[in-house]
């Protein structure tokens, strides 16, 4: 609720009822303009109670410990095994640990660091984006698999992360 008292929205308020004012009088085009506020404020709400109330307004979005929308966000493999980008750009450091873990970018950009010493497997899903590998492949479209060279070794047993991009780029980075 604390939403309706900051300047953000009532300047969207004030920018909508100088827009309404200006298509009456030169283009005699009525805008509803407590409807449009209304619109807005139930929108709100609905962000809202989809992306819950664990995150936080930072850098002019929302972020958390495992996910980041509309912000620049990073994380480490110690704060969880699911990570989300979302409009926004992310950095997950995935060198520590043999977990498997889940990297999902929609509409943003996200960095995975992996080791090169640990076994890793990426298992990538790709839709309408682009999937960076170390070995200079870009993937666009489609399901794919790629191991570093410690994962190719006889009888190593790989990390598997599971990587989701959707209209996004996710870039893997050896370190």
């Amino acid at each position: 609720m604390g939403f309706l008292f900051t300047g953000i929205f009532w300047g969207v308020v004030l920018v909508l009822l100088g827009l309404s004012v200006i298509l009456k009088a030169v283009f005699n085009i009525h805008l509803p303009i407590f409807r449009l506020v209304l619109a807005l404020i139930l929108i709100w709400f609905g962000v809202k109670l989809l992306v819950g109330n664990n995150y936080s307004m930072n850098c002019r979005g929302w972020h958390s410990g495992k996910g980041a929308m509309f912000c620049e966000s990073s994380w480490s493999q110690k704060e969880g095994s699911d990570f989300s980008t979302v409009f926004g750009k992310g950095t997950v450091d995935a060198t520590n640990g043999t977990t498997p873990i889940k990297v999902s970018t929609v509409f943003g950009s996200t960095n995975l660091l992996v080791s090169k010493t640990v076994p890793v497997e990426v298992r990538s899903e790709v839709v309408f984006g682009a999937l960076s590998l170390p070995d200079g492949s870009i993937i666009p479209f489609g399901d794919n698999s790629w191991r570093n060279d410690a994962a190719k070794v006889a009888g190593a047993v790989p990390r598997i992360v599971n990587v989701s991009v959707v209209f996004g780029e996710c870039r893997v980075v050896e370190k």
